[in-house]
């Protein structure tokens, strides 16, 4: 196989130019399109993909999540199976109307909305959703994300509105939902009530310091004595009907200068220095006996079954804060739950602005928090505060206004968690976690503590909830398709041409209610919480069940989903929880759960703070392939946080894509005209070509095992290893074979070393799709792709564990040598006579001791058997030596100046030297492609 020149690579290969170059051929020969349709249809694996918002460019979580989305889809790919892609879009929800009120300058809330009107307020909505379509296309593109964005499917499409509706009925029907009026967090500048989930996903909470407040409360009958409760909202002791003990605690009646006082009695620190006695101690279900006279009674119309100004127990109330007494309105879950079991009288003074209603004089019309101070004025003028303490605590804000919520009694539509819990928990034990401990914490926690699910939001930009009701009777129908509707609409013409059920096209249509026709009922005004629609994805996305029924039903659940953990709060939980609820099963059987990315200090990122670099300047310097390796190999896969080093990606561009560039490199310099078989049978007679295919089969399996476990950190630093063992080991002490296999037309280490490359790059394709491919065109064809070919398998005649224990043996022999030179100050090419060893084990095969003497330049090794490993040179240089050393520090010296003036192999020139060794004259010329002539300083011609 003589050499023949060829147009070398260059030396500093321009990453990012070679990935575009790639990602034209991709988009010229429709690469992704083909690597789905060629693998057959019976053998799918499905994929689902959470779809983010299009209101703003992709941040590096996003570019984290589509590598991971985009790295398991293309293994099973290569592993046979048809993996189709389709992004889609989430259009609904709060994010997009905030944006738009901002934007249209919007005042007053709801109220500014519907004065400026739905229609107009959903259009522009509709028009945002969009705007930065076409700029997430590019950025996906060149992360080199393989994903259908022709057909891509979105939340706000009347077929997924359709299928969202459909699911609906199904919870309806099986008594999985229901209506009621519970107390949920709620957003008074939103006018909405939020689920608990969607402030723990991205953990909106905010750590205030604000005043907390002791409260005197005049027992009724007993002369200056009062029930302290401590509280941290004012603006709620304005209809303060009840006060709460625990009835098992201790109490205690004491008496601190003229007042006494009753609290709990594990709490009487809070009584501070001046000095008190006890009178009384007590169980708190004695203290219901008592009653107490009430700070404000603005609503004293009640009936007579409505009490106030009464003590209850229950055991929700605690000592661990307070006083072990609290104060009982409606805008407290456990609050509202014991009043209703008590027959307290049941009072809202808050308007859904947040606002007190008109009754509340003086303060009516004022915000809740702004009303604070005046309330604790007022009571504080009467007497009724016993002490003020600051106090700091987080609180819950709104995750897209920053408001901050509050807890109100709102009717809304549920699903009812507690019924589905047992089938949530069991079908979750079906299910694989990655990192496999979210499985049985954090995610089984969550599904342990769910509360019903609120899915009903009092907005405008979302799926109406299909609800007609007959206002005087309360019959419902519920719709689950637009051919119901159109079956049940009072006017027929209405609903003949609709092709949208937005708010706008379907609140003015009336709906016979009753089977007769007799009742007409308008549609409730709520839509659906867009988590409803993100559950719903699965089926929705298909039209299912109207299309696509078949497919669905026989591809679920689906194999694979991929997001970051606070989605195990979010959109995990939605999934599970519409998946069982409606086909009585999980809905994935696999999920890859990341962590988040941060800024090199550990803080948040943030674009005003510029604390972290541009992702797309990061891959337009290293490449795509380096920032994925980057992210798939770190901690972050691990669910674990992040803090982005850009220097890190560097780092891996250096230490692998450079390596294996140069690789590559010397395969094109020295057989650039050998022709690769891929389909040849190895069976290499080289120990250096046997252990190097071996190890290509131990990482070709281990890879396996782990990308089959979904373990892609493990996957890609065994990958990460390979590349600079391939050089540093393979290439460096078969690089002269190689050479002189070209020259003697031996072709059998060239198709190992070309073997070697490709299948590398073959199981790099998943994490470094462009390389991959780029390694394709320069060793196989350039028209073909990588990602069409089968991942590799283990070849179990070439996978050799016992050499590759012994080469580990002996690389571990030279690193101990090379250490020992450098402490004798002897340099590599300087060959010794003998090298002795002693090891645990045998001495390993000949051919390996052959290896070992070519790597630490000694002409003998003796091995003898000890309990551990040590070396020792012998370091007396002969003459013969000493001229060998010169001789070889001679060739190297022309070597570089052969590599300085441009010289390609085959290339004769002339080498002026003041002296070497006469004997050595002939190798020299040889091994430099050189004739030597006596000269005063060395130099080429």
């Amino acid at each position: 196989m003589p050499s023949k020149k060829t147009n070398p690579l260059p030396k500093k290969p321009n990453f990012p130019q070679m990935e575009t170059e790639v990602q034209s051929f991709w988009k010229k020969t429709n690469a992704f399109e083909k690597s789905v349709s060629e693998r057959p249809e019976d053998k799918p694996y499905v994929f689902y993909d959470g779809p983010p918002f299009a209101t703003g460019l992709p941040h590096y979580g996003h570019l984290l999540g589509s590598t991971s989305k985009d790295v398991i889809p293309r293994y099973w790919t290569m592993k046979g199976y048809r993996v189709e892609r389709v992004w889609g879009w989430d259009c609904h929800g709060l994010p997009i109307e905030n944006m738009i009120e901002q934007q249209l300058e919007i005042k007053g809330g709801k109220k500014g909305i519907e004065a400026l009107g739905i229609a107009k307020f959903n259009d522009a909505c509709r028009t945002e959703v969009l705007r930065l379509d076409t700029e997430w296309e590019k950025i996906i593109d060149r992360l080199g994300r393989w994903v259908d964005f022709q057909n891509n499917y979105k939340t706000m499409d009347t077929n997924f509105m359709e299928s969202v509706w459909w699911g609906f009925k199904t919870l309806h029907e099986k008594k999985l939902v229901y209506e009621g009026r519970k107390v949920i967090l709620y957003c008074s500048r939103c006018s909405t009530p939020l689920s608990n989930f969607e402030i723990a996903m991205d953990n909106s909470y905010k750590e205030v310091t604000e005043p907390s407040t002791y409260y005197k409360y005049a027992v009724v009958g007993q002369e200056k004595t009062y029930l302290l409760a401590w509280s941290t909202t004012p603006w709620n002791k304005l209809v303060t009907p009840a006060l709460a003990v625990h009835p098992d605690l201790t109490y205690v009646k004491v008496k601190q200068g003229s007042e006494y006082y009753y609290l709990a009695e594990d709490t009487v620190k809070i009584l501070g220095d001046e000095p008190y006695t006890v009178e009384e101690t007590l169980k708190g279900a004695e203290l219901t006996k008592f009653e107490f006279e009430l700070h404000f009674d603005f609503y004293p119309d009640r009936t007579e079954s409505e009490r106030v100004g009464v003590i209850i127990a229950d055991e929700f109330v605690t000592a661990e804060e307070g006083t072990g007494i609290v104060t009982l309105a409606v805008y407290g879950e456990d609050d509202y739950r014991v009043m209703q079991r008590e027959g307290i009288q049941l009072v809202e003074h808050v308007d859904d602005e947040g606002k007190l209603k008109p009754e509340v004089t003086p303060w009516a019309g004022m915000y809740i928090l702004k009303v604070n101070p005046l309330v604790d004025e007022d009571l504080a003028k009467r007497g009724l505060i016993y002490k003020h303490v600051d106090h700091t605590h987080t609180v819950p804000t709104c995750y897209r206004c920053s408001t901050r919520l509050y807890h109100a009694p709102v009717p809304a539509w549920f699903v009812d968690v507690q019924n589905l819990k047992p089938k949530l928990l069991s079908e979750n034990q079906k299910m694989n976690w990655y990192p496999e401990h979210l499985k049985n914490g954090r995610f089984k926690h969550g599904l342990e503590n769910a509360p019903d699910w609120n899915i009903s939001r009092s907005r405008y930009w979302g799926t109406p909830m299909p609800v007609w009701r007959h206002t005087e009777t309360g019959t419902d129908r519920v719709i689950g398709s637009i051919a119901e509707l159109k079956e049940w609409a009072v006017n027929p013409e209405e609903v003949i041409d609709l092709t949208d059920i937005h708010r706008e096209y379907v609140d003015g249509i009336a709906v016979w209610v009753d089977d007769a026709k007799t009742l007409k009922g308008t549609r409730i005004p709520e839509v659906f919480d867009c988590w409803v629609e993100s559950g719903s994805m699965p089926f929705a996305a298909l039209h299912y069940p109207f299309e696509n029924k078949d497919t669905f039903e026989r591809s679920y659940p689906a194999q694979f989903v991929s997001e970051y953990i606070a989605q195990t709060r979010a959109w995990f939980y939605t999934m599970h929880v519409m998946s069982v609820a409606l086909f009585d099963k999980h809905a994935v059987e696999n999920t890859l759960t990341t962590g988040t990315i941060l800024a090199k200090d550990g803080n948040k990122m943030s674009k005003s703070k510029k604390n972290y670099p541009d992702p797309m300047e990061v891959i337009n310097q290293y490449g795509a392939d380096s920032l994925r390796l980057y992210l798939m190999s770190s901690t972050v896969m691990k669910a674990e946080n992040l803090n982005f080093n850009e220097q890190e990606v560097a780092d891996i561009r250096k230490r692998v894509f450079m390596i294996w560039h140069n690789l590559v490199a010397f395969y094109k310099m020295y057989a650039p005209e050998f022709e690769l078989d891929l389909s040849a049978q190895n069976d290499p007679s080289h120990v250096m070509d046997k252990w190097v295919m071996s190890r290509l089969q131990t990482v070709t399996k281990t890879v396996t095992e782990h990308m089959d476990n979904y373990d892609v950190v493990r996957a890609s630093r065994v990958l990460m290893e390979l590349v600079p063992e391939i050089s540093t080991w393979y290439l460096r002490l078969s690089r002269e074979r190689l050479r002189e296999a070209t020259e003697g037309d031996d072709t059998e280490p060239w198709q190992v070393f070309g073997t070697v490359l490709v299948q590398t790059a073959q199981l790099f394709a998943p994490f470094a799709p462009f390389f991959s491919e780029w390694v394709q065109h320069q060793l196989v064809d350039n028209s073909s792709s990588i990602h069409h070919s089968d991942w590799p398998k283990v070849q179990s005649t070439l996978h050799l564990p016992e050499l590759e224990e012994s080469m580990e043996v002996v690389r571990k022999v030279v690193e101990k040598t090379h250490a020992a030179r450098t402490e004798a100050q002897l340099k590599l090419r300087q060959p010794l006579q003998t090298l002795t060893v002693s090891a645990p084990g045998e001495a390993p095969k000949e051919n390996l001791i052959e290896v070992l003497k070519q790597e630490v330049n000694v002409k003998s090794v003796t091995w003898n058997t000890a309990d551990e490993l040590d070396v020792s040179l012998d370091t007396v240089l002969t003459p013969e030596l000493k001229e060998e050393g010169e001789a070889r520090e001679l060739i190297r010296s022309i070597q570089r100046l052969r590599k300085n003036a441009g010289l390609q192999m085959g290339e004769a020139a002339t080498v002026t030297a003041p002296s070497w060794p006469a004997s050595w004259t002939q190798d020299i010329e040889s091994k430099t492609d050189t004739t030597l002539t006596k000269g005063d300083t060395l130099a080429i011609e």
